[in-house]
């Protein structure tokens, strides 16, 4: 059986690099809107 410990950590893995590629991909798209917009 799997233990409910090892099913925590995953879940922590799982949720862990799904908030860092959100991360990279918001200041990925942030960085190419203050480049298309030029600044007044």
């Amino acid at each position: 059986m799997v233990k409910s410990r090892d099913i925590l950590i995953f879940l922590g893995i799982i949720i862990i690099s799904v908030v860092i590629i959100l991360v990279l991909l918001y200041f990925h798209v942030f960085r190419i809107g203050a480049v298309l917009t030029p600044i007044n």
